[in-house]
């Protein structure tokens, strides 16, 4: 077999992946649950089960990507020059 991904290791990463967004979805029952996942991946990255490394890494790297793509613009608006009220407009009109 060649040294790439195998059909076992993406199905391992996608139990990981699917691990990674049940934990953060019951985030209010159990707070403590999505940190001990994420040290189960890590521990699992350390101890040689590298597919559920790589793809924990690849969610991460996308859910990064997805949140500056998403808030960039949105930082851009918020610190845009701030424009004057309407009241300030009719102080110097007077």
């Amino acid at each position: 077999m060649s040294p790439g991904i195998g059909l076992l290791d993406l199905a391992g990463g996608a139990l990981v992946i699917l691990g990674i967004f049940g934990a953060f979805m019951v985030w209010a029952i159990f707070p403590l649950l999505p940190f001990l996942l994420i040290g189960a991946v890590y521990a699992g990255v350390r101890h040689g089960v590298p597919a559920a490394g790589r793809a924990a890494l690849a969610v991460e790297e996308a859910v990064v990507r997805g949140i500056r793509w998403g808030l960039h613009p949105l930082a851009l608006w918020a610190l845009r020059e701030a424009r004057a009220t309407s009241a300030e407009q009719g102080r110097r009109r007077r």
